[in-house]
């Protein structure tokens, strides 16, 4: 895959399949938003630079609005300069 014009929002980054897929979508140079109940921190460290952790509840409509507005925001700041 080639994600490098993309920015993803993986939920459920801080294990799993989530973090395993969120290490693939950043190997395959995405900007990943990396969202759980505690922001996975250590995994955002890992993978360096095109991350942002958040701690998101996607179990409600606010959780998950939140997440949105984040990772957008997120996404401004990681963009590639023109």
């Amino acid at each position: 895959m080639h994600l490098a014009e993309r920015h993803v929002i993986v939920t459920g980054a801080a294990g799993g399949i989530g973090s395993a897929l969120a290490r693939r979508f950043h190997a395959d140079g995405a900007r990943v938003t990396l969202a759980d109940r505690d922001a996975p921190r250590s995994l955002a460290e890992e993978l360096g630079q095109r991350t942002l952790a958040v701690a998101a509840d996607v179990s409600s409509e606010a959780g998950n609005a939140a997440l949105i507005a984040a990772a957008a925001s997120a996404a401004l700041r990681m963009a590639p300069s023109i």
